[in-house]
Order: C-alpha cells, then sequence, then structure tokens
C-alpha cells in the first residue's frame, strides 16, 4: 500500500529527513515513533503531498509512485488526522460532516465518542485537543480512505477515549485499511498492537522491529539511539 525509499526532506531550507524508507500493507498497523522534533509529522506532511516541503526520493502508493496535491492525493484514497485540526469559523460541524457521509452513522459515532453536542458548533472552535482528535476519527470513518496515516493521534485523549479510540483502529486494522500511526508515547499500543515499529530519531529511521521493541522503549525511551 506505502513504499517509501530513499526519502528526504528539505523544511525552510533544512534538511528534516534523511534517507527514510519503510512499508506498510494493506491490513498492517504501522508505528513511527521518535522524540519531540525527530521529523515524524515532516514524514506525515511529505506522504500527504504538503506544498511548503520539498521531497527526494520516492513515495509509493499502491505500487504507484505518489504525485500531485493534498487533495488528488486524499481523493486517491489517503487520510491523515492532524497533529493540531484548525478551528474553522463560520463552518457548522454537523453540516460539515454531512458533505463527508451519512450523517445518522455520524451521530451514531459521535454519541458514542461524547461529541455529539459539538455537532452544533463551528468545526473545532473552541473544541479541546481530545474533542479535536474525536472530530478527525469521524472524519475518517465518513472518507473511508485506504491509507490512514494518524499523527499523535493519542494526545489530549482521557483514559476512556483512548480505549474507544483504540477499538476504532482495531476496526481499521480488520477492515483491510493500512494504518500508520505517528507517535512518540506507547499508550495507544496498549490498546492495539503494531505488526511493525520504526524509530525514527534525528530526521533518520535508527531502528525497526516488531511490537517487542516496544516494551524497550517504555524501559530506555529514545536515548539509546539518540
Amino acid at each position: 500500500m506505502l513504499r517509501v525509499k530513499g526519502l528526504s526532506v528539505v523544511v525552510d531550507g533544512v534538511e528534516v529527513l534523511h534517507d527514510v524508507g519503510l512499508e506498510l500493507n494493506r491490513g498492517e498497523l504501522v508505528a513511527v515513533m521518535g522524540p519531540n522534533g525527530s521529523g515524524k509529522t515532516t514524514l506525515a506532511r511529505a506522504i500527504m503531498g504538503d506544498p511548503r516541503v520539498k521531497v527526494r526520493g520516492r513515495i509509493g502508493f499502491k505500487g504507484k509512485e505518489l504525485k500531485g496535491p493534498p487533495e488528488e492525493r486524499s481523493r486517491a484514497g489517503i487520510f491523515l488526522c492532524f497533529q493540531n485540526p484548525p478551528g474553522i469559523e463560520g463552518i457548522n460541524t454537523g453540516y460539515f460532516l454531512e458533505t463527508l457521509g451519512a450523517l445518522d452513522g455520524v451521530e451514531e459515532l459521535a454519541k458514542k465518542l461524547g461529541v455529539k453536542k459539538l455537532l452544533s458548533k463551528d468545526l473545532n472552535v473552541g473544541f479541546s485537543g481530545g474533542e479535536k482528535k474525536k472530530m478527525e476519527m469521524l472524519q475518517l470513518f465518513l472518507k473511508d480512505p485506504e491509507l490512514v496515516i494518524l499523527d499523535e493521534i493519542d494526545s489530549g485523549l482521557d483514559i476512556d477515549s483512548l480505549h474507544i479510540v483504540g477499538e476504532l483502529i482495531k476496526s481499521l486494522k480488520s477492515s483491510g485499511k493500512a494504518v500508520l500511526v505517528i507517535t512518540h508515547y506507547t499508550r495507544v499500543f496498549k490498546e492495539v498492537k503494531p505488526d511493525r515499529v520504526y524509530v525514527l530519531v534525528g530526521g533518520k529511521i535508527v531502528g525497526s522491529g516488531g511490537p517487542e521493541l516496544l516494551s524497550k522503549l517504555d524501559g530506555y525511551g529514545f536515548k539509546e539511539w539518540k
């Protein structure tokens, strides 16, 4: 589904990612973990086609080189949950979600996530960090993409919400979606285990392995690779 090879990314004249490579197949959950400032969000931006980053190397999606602006990549089946979703005044949340899919299903999921009351408000305006992340999950299920990139999805979530989001990620994986989770915490993986873990430090992939790598990160953090 996704193959990144020899990827280097420059942002504002600074090379943030250096020769990064990773793979993600259908029905897989892959984690990219690293400390703050390691280039995790830049990787997501590069895959999504952010025009503010300059890319060298190859990003393949479903066997073809990924090109074009973000809106084309979205239509092709890629969805990015933002680390910090922006607030948009004047755009009603319920109306916005209705343009993406059937509102009946949205209301049921919104109730489960505890954000049904937000459907009458402007999109992400005055929402807490956790509420914004839940709203991203609603949009995700309406768009029904093939490749899902979750950037710091566990940030701002309380224990109950983290459990709900973990169950939603499980359902994405079991339905054959390819899921890339970008985070610096292992706590979301208490809910759902990744098939593969990549460690990103200083803009480079410095380690990879199975879910057993998570216990090493829990015990020693990222200092071993720094």
